[in-house]
């Protein structure tokens, strides 16, 4: 039996204001993120790339896609809008990679952005997780990788 682990491509973008978590070091977000992806998706040989924003998906081979871009963004809505909006046409191109929206204002953006900036077009969408701080979007990641809970050493 061979050790060897699927690989597993997780691509990033986090608001270069950073989280407030990580005193304002977009740096140690992305650390703080990769370390918690690494305990939890054991089975996978992850490969990381940070700093992509939505409209660089289309040509880009990925499995999951982490956006967090809505706390620090007083000032230009207009440009997160586009982003989620974005977002959300990459997650119906895109159907077998899993999209986590992660944060509680990221999660308020993107939904306004469902409602408001799309009116509608896009509603529920399977392959999307909406983080907000607890513990179930590594549940809902797993799942949505075809995995079950994983095994407590």
């Amino acid at each position: 039996m061979s050790d060897k682990k699927d690989k597993l491509r997780v691509v990033m973008c986090t608001d270069p204001m950073a989280s407030c978590v990580h005193d304002n070091d977009q740096g140690a977000e992305y650390d703080a993120i990769e370390e918690e992806l690494q305990d939890v998706m054991v089975e996978f040989d992850l490969s990381f790339e940070r700093d992509i924003f939505p409209y660089q998906l289309k040509n880009k081979p990925f499995d999951v896609y982490l956006f967090d871009f809505g706390g620090m963004t007083y000032g230009c809505e207009d440009t997160v809008a586009s982003h989620f909006a974005e977002l959300a046409r990459q997650a119906e191109d895109h159907p077998n990679a899993v999209f986590i929206i992660y944060s509680t204002f990221s999660v308020r953006m993107y939904k306004e952005c469902l409602e408001n900036e799309l009116g509608g077009e896009i509603t529920e969408q399977p392959n999307v997780v909406l983080y907000d701080y607890d513990d179930k979007w590594h549940v809902e990641l797993r799942e949505r990788l075809g995995l079950g809970k994983k095994e407590e050493a």
